[in-house]
């Protein structure tokens, strides 16, 4: 009796872990999903290089400055 109701708990146990992966697949269209971690890690990632990217934007913008100022003074 408990060799058939372990078999019956890892069929279940397995026919979820299906289950998981399909809708996994269906909703990300990947069959392994990414874990919490690994998501919040991507989301600072991404928020460290848009503040690099401004970043580099301002800093274009004050040289682009600096040699129109430049400029303007030689002539």
């Amino acid at each position: 009796m408990g060799y058939v109701l372990l078999l019956l708990f890892f069929l279940v146990w397995r026919n979820m872990v299906q289950i998981k992966k399909a809708t996994n697949y269906i909703a990300y269209g990947t069959e392994h999903r990414k874990g919490k971690i690994s998501k919040l890690l991507d989301m600072i990632t991404s928020i460290r290089n848009e503040e690099v990217e401004a970043k580099k934007k301002r800093k274009a913008q004050r040289q682009a400055e600096r040699e129109k100022k430049e400029h303007e003074e030689i002539n």
